[in-house]
């Protein structure tokens, strides 16, 4: 019991008005001045357990606090702005570098009605009365028709005129799409360093898909993917296709060779003959001939 009593009455004494000054002017955090001012309301509410000398003593050491309390209140304010301000400049940079909209200016949308606007009808009935009611005036012309006779247009041909050719038709290279890409644009950036001209590309999803301009592009690209090694895929260049031509009503026992045989005294030279099969693995009466692409651009061939 007696030491409850001395506790309490060690507890409950005045503290030090400077130290007090001391501690809230190093205060730098707004967390700081919550904490300041819960103890300094602790402190006010000691106040009427204090023994003081005078009245007028316990009058300032009440209004001291009062004022101190004043102050931390009012610091905390001007810090709290300013880390707000702070946390809000950076949640900005954050949101602007994902590349989302700012969620305190919503877009706006425009409900547009799918009725379209009735047109007022217009009234008619005066107009036609005014019509009706005009007197008809019969015209006459005295003169007779003047019959101009012109002279048959004669078209000039310039000889000399520069007729400009129609412009040749640029060479198709199809698309590359290289799979499982880890950096997409340090791997376009070589490729054009390669090429020397600038590719245009799409990403779609861990692949990048490759517009080369060129056939030169479009081979050197494909070179460079076969040596790293890289999953990629594309088509065939039109110059490069093979011409496949199909014979029916071929002899089914009729070896390949000497089909190719035939062919070849009739200036024909196949790169292959074979014969088709069905789906159930059965020789139907039909040859598939292959062709090199260049064979478009000679004569002789359809």
């Amino acid at each position: 019991m007696d030491t409850t009593q001395s506790s309490t009455a060690e507890t409950n004494q005045a503290v030090s008005i400077p130290t007090i000054k001391a501690i809230v002017s190093n205060i730098t955090h707004s967390d700081q001045c919550l904490q300041a001012d819960i103890k300094i309301e602790e402190y006010i509410s000691y106040i009427p357990s204090i023994q003081f000398s005078s009245q007028e003593e316990k009058n300032n050491y009440a209004s001291d606090l009062y004022t101190i309390q004043e102050e931390v209140r009012t610091k905390f304010n001007v810090l709290k702005h300013e880390e707000l301000r702070i946390e809000n400049e950076k949640y900005k940079e954050l949101i602007s570098s994902w590349g989302l909209p700012d969620a305190t200016k919503p877009h706006q949308f425009q409900i547009q009605s799918r009725r379209k606007k009735s047109t007022p009808v217009k009234n008619t009935i005066n107009k036609k009365q005014k019509i009706a009611e005009a007197p008809e005036t019969e015209c006459a012309n005295k003169f007779n028709n003047l019959i101009i006779e012109e002279p048959p247009e004669q078209i000039e041909i310039d000889e000399n005129e520069d007729v400009t050719p129609a412009p040749v038709k640029k060479p198709y290279a199809p698309p590359i799409t290289i799979d499982n890409v880890k950096n997409s644009a340090e791997l376009l950036k070589k490729l054009q360093q390669m090429t020397g001209i600038k590719l245009t590309a799409k990403l779609i999803g861990t692949s990048i898909r490759i517009y080369p301009q060129t056939p030169a592009a479009y081979h050197i690209i494909r070179r460079h993917a076969t040596s790293e090694n890289l999953q990629h895929f594309t088509f065939q260049l039109p110059e490069k296709k093979k011409i496949r031509v199909v014979i029916r009503g071929m002899p089914t026992d009729m070896p390949p060779e000497d089909i190719m045989q035939e062919l070849e005294d009739l200036s024909f030279t196949p790169e292959s003959c074979h014969v088709m099969t069905h789906k159930k693995n059965v020789a139907a009466h039909a040859s598939l001939f292959s062709y090199p692409a260049k064979i478009r651009h000679q004569q002789g061939y359809i």
